[in-house]
């Protein structure tokens, strides 16, 4: 696991070992998505929103806005994506409305690219 590795070549920890193990404990107690949440309400998320958001088995959706409209894209035949364009679809992204110029914009959170 990278992040174990990570954790190691910081000297945070004696071991790529001992890394992941922190790694995987801290997923496991909840530190990480209590973090996860602190940092929502940081970016401004509303704290009761935030909780819902980080509530194990909670549906994001019941608190996130959906897009008006959908587009599924479907592949013509089967097989294996082998690359994604991130910048083109971050630029997509961004023209619809999930993006900022200024930290004032206003940001579309139903919009949604996977």
């Amino acid at each position: 696991m990278a992040s174990g590795h990570l954790l190691y070549a910081l000297e945070k920890v004696e071991s790529e070992k001992a890394g992941i193990k922190l790694i995987a404990d801290t997923l496991e107690n909840g530190k990480a998505l209590q973090k996860f949440c602190d940092m929502l309400k940081a970016q401004g998320v509303q704290p009761g929103v935030a909780q819902k958001l980080c509530t194990p088995g909670a549906d994001p959706f019941s608190v996130l806005p959906l897009a008006s409209q959908k587009l599924e894209l479907v592949a013509e035949k089967s097989g294996i994506v082998s690359g994604i364009d991130a910048l083109a679809l971050a630029k997509v992204g961004h023209e619809l409305g999930a993006g900022r110029v200024n930290a004032a914009d206003k940001v579309d959170h139903g919009l949604v690219l996977y």
